[in-house]
């Protein structure tokens, strides 16, 4: 995996020294953290068991279509902002 990434260029290895993330590497991991985080606070508002989403989160990070990942980053940007409306919708649930 260290040799597959080094040759993609997201890191610069050398054997027994370690590693660094070159600009694309990191440009990359901050892009899969931050899908990974936009899944778990959806699933949190959706009241799923932080376990659960933890574990649900591992999985559809790394197969979610950018163009949904950007819808549900503008929903729970807006259930985040506007709690009433998923207080209310939440309480049809029950």
């Amino acid at each position: 995996m260290l040799q597959r990434s080094h040759g993609l260029e997201l890191i610069v290895y050398e054997r027994y020294r370690g590693l660094t993330l070159t600009g694309s590497g990191e440009r990359l991991a901050k892009s899969v953290q931050q899908r990974h985080s936009t899944i778990l606070k959806f699933l949190r508002i959706l009241g799923i068991e932080e376990k659960i989403a933890q574990m649900d989160a591992e999985g559809i990070e790394h197969h979610i279509h950018p163009s949904t990942i950007a819808r549900i980053t503008n929903f729970v940007e807006y259930a985040l902002q506007h709690p009433s409306w998923f207080k209310a919708f939440n309480d049809t649930l029950k």
